[in-house]
């Protein structure tokens, strides 16, 4: 899968308390380095139960597949302070020209058009549009400051999920893998696929078989290699589909 989360506030944004909406940054978030989007919690925010917005974008890095389906859950809620999050009604684009979120002047003015997911749902979940490759979507997080009275850090987790969409064409055929390891695939026309991306090969004659579900090598536009040992004899046909049951989540 080829999510990336990156900042939103300019280009070169860097600070996750201006990332209030605007043009995708080139800060990407990795990882779960604390204060990586909120701030901490402070007690006077929770004494008058404070809403704070921070906006962000989610990226397909595929330069070929869409990604289709995609829904963001909330797995790790805080267990006082709450959040939920929207769509920014700019909707999908490259994040800098098209599809660029609403700037909001402070993190507690309410963006316009959002409409935020219930926060007392269970499990809050957030469809996606359809993200064309390398296409972007613009999220709103609300945070809602509540609890005890003291400061506090909290840790939200979400995970994403979705489909690649293939745009190899139907029926793409191989024409020849060779003896090696790994074997390299020749295709009958160019087949639009990067590294990294999961094929499912059927009807393959070389000896060993490359019949299954393979990550590729981009080679050349109408070659890619996998990881199979082909030992004795080279092939001739086969058939290529994107996808395979080494889907997961990110």
């Amino acid at each position: 899968m080829t999510f990336q989360i990156f900042l939103s506030g300019g280009a070169s944004n860097t600070d996750p308390d201006a990332s209030l909406g605007g043009i995708i940054s080139s800060t990407q978030m990795v990882d779960a380095t604390v204060e990586n989007l909120f701030d901490n919690v402070k007690r006077k925010e929770i004494l008058v139960g404070k809403n704070e917005f921070r906006a962000f974008y989610i990226k397909n890095s595929s330069s070929t597949l869409p990604i289709h389906g995609a829904v963001i859950y909330v797995d790790q809620d805080p267990l006082q302070t709450t959040v939920t999050f929207g769509l920014d009604p700019a909707g999908s684009g490259n994040g800098s020209t098209t599809g660029v979120m609403q700037t909001i002047p402070t993190e507690d003015t309410i963006p316009t058009g959002v409409t935020f997911e219930d926060i007392n749902e269970y499990k809050l979940k957030l469809p996606l549009p359809t993200l064309k490759p390398l296409e972007s979507v613009g999220i709103w997080m609300k945070r809602v400051a509540v609890g005890s009275g003291a400061a506090e850090t909290i840790t939200v987790g979400f995970t994403m999920t979705g489909n690649e969409e293939s745009l190899i064409p139907a029926n793409l055929t191989i024409t020849g893998n060779t003896v090696a390891n790994p074997t390299v695939v020749t295709t009958s026309v160019a087949h639009n696929l990067e590294t990294g991306n999961v094929v499912t090969i059927t009807g393959s004659d070389s000896v060993p078989s490359i019949n299954g579900v393979h990550t590729i090598t981009f080679i050349s536009s109408t070659q890619f290699s996998v990881p199979v040992d082909v030992t004795t004899t080279p092939g001739t046909t086969g058939t290529v589909a994107v996808g395979g049951d080494r889907w997961g989540i990110l």
